[in-house]
């Protein structure tokens, strides 16, 4: 499948019409956007609900995913490191 392309590779005799296959592109597209790896750049769900309404020519392809996490602010990762440890002193005792 090559969504950049714009083109759905189908195999031989599986019968899937020209709507079908739109509907394919469409919910996959929709999939993408779902699983981003920051929170932010997903889309809320009555945005979802607008682009599995709306037509396909409307939507864009997301971003090819980056394979790693995102950094955590310091002021975050300072209340995990913190919570951690009292879990980890609480065991201890």
């Amino acid at each position: 499948m090559d969504l950049e392309k714009g083109d759905i590779q189908r195999a031989k005799g599986n019968g899937i019409n020209f709507e079908e296959e739109e509907i394919a592109k469409k919910i996959t597209l929709v999939g993408l956007w779902c699983i981003q790896s920051s929170p932010s750049d997903r889309p809320s769900m009555d945005r979802v609900v607008e682009m599995l309404e709306g037509s396909l020519d409307a939507l864009d392809v997301p971003p090819k995913p980056v394979l790693q996490a995102p950094l955590l602010e310091s002021s975050t990762l300072s209340e995990d490191v913190s919570v951690y440890t009292e879990v980890c002193s609480m065991n201890t005792v």
